[in-house]
């Protein structure tokens, strides 16, 4: 495994939010963290690569609150065909919402992706994800099936 191939990206940051709310309640809806990401992409020869990526955010929803989550990802991209790459990966989430209802929940599943460039500087993609979620607050479970077609142009 020659390092040539390989790369390392890190990221890390401290985020604080804020509430504006009654004095009784922002002590409450107040959170101080850290966030970080890191990842590791492999290029093992001409016809595939991976990346492993894991971290921790923490992300504001103006509906859903403040989510703390951790997760990672495994992603391998096979060269098999000259203009055709297929993708294949899962994801893992663990999630706490830490305002309203604190509920805790692991979200996870498989995806697999068709992507070909169409023009020098289009590109096209399919994408299925299929995610299972466990939750703690009874029926907030679910099964979704996530079908994307992006066609994205370079200027």
């Amino acid at each position: 495994m020659g390092l040539e191939y390989v790369t390392v990206k890190a990221a890390a940051g401290y985020t604080v939010y804020r509430s504006e709310t009654s004095a009784a309640q922002s002590s409450a809806l107040d959170f101080n963290g850290i966030y970080a990401r890191l990842g590791l992409n492999h290029r093992v020869n001409k016809h595939l690569e991976y990346n492993l990526d894991a971290g921790r955010s923490i992300s504001f929803g103006f509906f859903n609150g403040t989510v703390d989550m951790y997760s990672a990802v495994l992603d391998a991209r096979w060269h098999v065909f000259e203009k055709l790459s297929l993708g294949t990966g899962f994801e893992f989430e663990h999630g706490t919402e830490l305002t309203s209802s604190s509920e805790t929940f692991d979200r996870f599943g498989p995806r697999l992706s068709l992507d070909r460039p169409l023009t020098a500087k289009m590109s096209g993609a399919l994408r299925y994800q299929f995610y299972h979620r466990l939750s703690d607050v009874a029926g907030r479970d679910y099964n979704i099936n996530l079908v994307t077609l992006n066609i994205t142009y370079r200027l």
